[in-house]
């Protein structure tokens, strides 16, 4: 079972985050639920899924374990990620592609 960045009750000692009145898991958050959109649609889960397949191919996810969650929502927000074949060389260059694809910053951007 994973969490797409849906809602969830809040608790201070859980990797869960409240941001802006929206409740999820940050690591898994789409950049306009970062933002606190309110129009979303299944392209903002695609990102989600596309972060939990970076994970299981990379092995971890693009950011450090103690970045803050201020880093984290800019990261996701602004800033390139890095592709799982870069962190992990054996993954395919067209997975690596496909996984990447689903992380665009923009929701027209992505399947």
């Amino acid at each position: 079972v994973t969490d797409f960045g849906l809602a969830k009750v809040y608790r201070g000692d859980a990797d869960e985050t409240v941001t802006q009145g929206v409740h999820g898991t940050l690591n898994y958050m789409s950049p306009e639920q970062v933002q606190g959109g309110s129009d979303l649609d299944p392209r903002s889960d695609l990102y989600s899924l596309g972060m939990t397949i970076y994970e299981m191919l990379a092995g971890d996810l693009p950011f450090d374990d103690d970045a803050s969650e201020f880093t984290k929502m800019r990261m996701i927000v602004e800033e390139e990620l890095p592709r799982p074949d870069e962190l992990r060389p054996q993954v395919p260059d067209g997975l690596s592609a496909l996984v990447m694809k689903a992380l665009e910053k923009r929701p027209d951007d992505r399947f």
